[in-house]
């Protein structure tokens, strides 16, 4: 059930719509003027995998590998479903990680989606191929074990972003609300250090 409320100043209309079923809530802004237009933003809700495409779509990239995961189950379908997303099965993250990486030779960024559980299969391509030669490439990693997780999760969990601070290599932890944002900052810094970037994603930010 969602229930509105509203207030108004000299230029435009605020709706508050809640959702009490979600728990989540949207701003609306309605200007007044020619070429009025109505924004919404919803909070509180999990970005849709489609949405999630999008926003790689409108950034170029669209060669990806991985190793399929449970986290982003939703989002490897949606990949293999878009026609503008070239996506490759890989039977190991190091294999995803040379796939995507290949992108680059076409001034293109590539990226590899896998479980954080995979991390300690790419370090040595990382150091030995990725960093050394400065090839830059998105990877994209589903965060089990960063709360309560099953136990097997716990300590890579912990350590994930670690990994990533050993190696030198930028990355971010976005929530729903500011993952474009976040995604624009660390492609900025990959493209200025020719190195790749880590996009860590909370379960549940994507579905």
């Amino acid at each position: 059930m969602n229930i509105a409320t509203a207030s108004h100043d000299q230029r435009c209309w605020h709706y508050t719509i809640y959702n009490y079923v979600t728990g989540s809530f949207a701003i609306a802004c309605n200007y007044s003027g020619s070429g009025c237009k109505t924004r919404v933003r919803w909070y509180g809700v999990d970005m849709h995998s489609s949405e999630f495409l999008e926003i790689l779509k409108t950034r170029q990239i669209t060669f990806c590998s991985g190793v399929p995961d449970s986290t982003f189950s939703s989002v490897f379908q949606a990949m293999l479903d878009d026609p503008d997303i070239n996506y490759v099965n890989a039977v190991r993250e190091d294999v995803a990680l040379g796939i995507a990486s290949a992108a680059y030779f076409k001034n293109e960024v590539g990226a590899v989606i896998m479980q954080n559980s995979g991390i300690g299969n790419v370090i040595n391509a990382l150091t030995s191929f990725n960093l050394m030669y400065k090839i830059p490439v998105l990877i994209i990693v589903g965060w089990r074990g960063y709360s309560t997780d099953a136990p097997e999760h716990e300590i890579m969990g912990k350590k994930t972003p670690e990994f990533f601070d050993l190696l030198d290599i930028p990355y971010k932890i976005p929530d729903e609300d500011n993952l474009p944002d976040e995604i624009d900052e660390l492609l900025v810094q990959m493209e200025t250090e020719c190195i790749p970037g880590a996009l860590i994603l909370r379960s549940g930010v994507v579905q």
